[in-house]
């Protein structure tokens, strides 16, 4: 017989063997982590086959944008003799 204290942690009753119980316990909690593993893998397997492909060009879109534009305004401010910091 347990005491139950929570899920995790359980407390046999004065007397008992808790051979089987712990070896029980260490079955599912390798089982468990061997699941993890398989369901990160293929996580991870789906986002480079299909979400990766997709997405990147996005990425890169956006990058390459930012940067043109910033370009621009730099360009414009050295055009113009204009100095950021004479604003301040």
């Amino acid at each position: 017989t347990y005491s139950y204290v929570s899920i995790a942690a359980q407390t046999p009753a004065p007397g008992d063997s808790d051979s089987e119980g712990v070896l029980h316990r260490a079955t599912e909690a390798y089982r468990y982590k061997q699941t993890h593993k398989v369901v990160q893998a293929f996580a991870g397997a789906y986002y480079e086959d299909h979400i990766k492909p997709v997405a990147d060009p996005y990425m890169d879109w956006v990058s390459a944008s930012t940067s043109s534009f910033w370009d621009r305004v730099k360009e414009k401010m050295d055009h113009d003799g204009s100095d950021i910091y004479r604003l301040c």
